[in-house]
């Protein structure tokens, strides 16, 4: 007896006086190679997070140390991580990241290096950094967020094969005697 499962299913249930007539030639026939290296990342690694998770995640981050730096609590361990922010003379200011890479979200601002002044105090950080968070999870900013995140790797990409690429360089070279 064969059971389909959904519509477009593609593997079949064979009860148990089915299951020797299953070979490997037939096993290969109801797949078929992933292309989508996304789809394939998630498959093979489900707890990987997405850019757009990983960048949410950053933010909650801010906002832990935003909070402890206006309230520190006696005896508690303080958040770990580098601070985006400042807060001095009046004016809290931010920058916005994707890991180490600076992210440049206003049209106006001039480059990714300049920081966005979101206020005069920590309150107003919680606020702003509340309101990124929220846009995030819209997708809002996936699109920001992504290219980003390729930049990234592409730049990690080919500092691997720079790296690589040095130290063939150095196996080659003659040893002195």
């Amino acid at each position: 007896m064969v059971d389909a499962l959904g519509e477009d299913a593609k593997f079949v249930l064979f009860t148990s006086e089915r299951e020797h007539d299953m070979n490997l030639e037939a096993l290969l026939k109801t797949v078929k190679p992933a292309q989508n290296k996304e789809v394939l990342a998630q498959t093979v690694n489900p707890s990987r997070m997405s850019p757009t998770q990983n960048f949410i995640q950053a933010v909650e981050s801010q906002l832990d140390l935003v909070k402890w730096d206006m309230n520190p609590e006696e005896g508690a361990e303080e958040p770990k991580g580098r601070r985006w922010y400042r807060v001095s003379n009046n004016k809290a200011s931010t920058f916005i990241r994707y890991s180490v890479k600076k992210i440049k979200l206003l049209p106006n601002q001039t480059d990714e290096t300049e920081a966005l002044l979101v206020g005069k105090n920590y309150s107003d950080l919680i606020k702003f950094y509340t309101g990124l968070i929220a846009v995030a999870k819209t997708g809002e900013l996936d699109e920001i967020i992504n290219k980003t995140a390729s930049e990234m790797m592409e730049q990690r990409s080919a500092s691997r094969a720079a790296n690589k690429a040095a130290k063939e360089a150095q196996a080659e070279l003659p040893v002195e005697e």
